[in-house]
């Protein structure tokens, strides 16, 4: 499954996509951390699922990651 096909769920699925995307990318959580405007400690927290991002976060670090964003109801 690429990146761009993967599905997230709840708050421990985007964490782990957000780590592995960091991380493909070669990107230090410091680095990416001040490329979205925010501490090394708030991007810990979110990679961890130990908190939920604010709407402009998540945009922030998927734009950032090079991922894309699909809203669907049911």
């Amino acid at each position: 499954m690429s990146p761009e096909d993967e599905v997230i769920g709840n708050l421990k699925d985007f964490a782990s996509f957000i780590r592995e995307r960091r991380k493909a990318l070669k990107l230090s959580q410091s680095e990416l951390a001040g490329l979205c405007g925010m501490t090394t400690e708030g991007l810990s927290k979110i990679e961890r699922g130990d908190a939920e991002p604010k709407l402009g976060t998540i945009l922030k670090l998927v734009k950032l990651l090079n991922g894309q964003i699909k809203l669907g109801w049911r």
